[in-house]
């Protein structure tokens, strides 16, 4: 409780700043978030260039995947 208390105090403050000093900030801002935006979008290529293709899930099982053996795929077409 005594911290939503703090953070509602905190919300309801306001700081006055100069415009040098707003955009200064502002710069910083978007520029830190470029670089997460970047290191973001390495961490993807990463784990793609690591687990590659196989590792990707699709929503679709195509009959002829490994779990079928070419047995039971057999008899499944016998049945056709």
């Amino acid at each position: 409780m005594g911290n939503e208390l703090q953070n509602e105090i905190c919300d309801t403050e306001t700081v006055t700043i100069s415009k040098a000093k707003y955009n200064v900030l502002k710069a910083q801002y978007s520029e830190l978030e470029e670089k997460v935006q970047w290191l973001m979008e390495q961490i993807h290529l990463a784990r793609h260039q690591q687990f590659g293709f196989s590792s990707e899930k699709s929503e679709y099982r195509c009959p002829c995947s490994t779990k079928w053996s070419s047995g039971r795929t057999q008899k499944l077409l016998s049945l056709i």
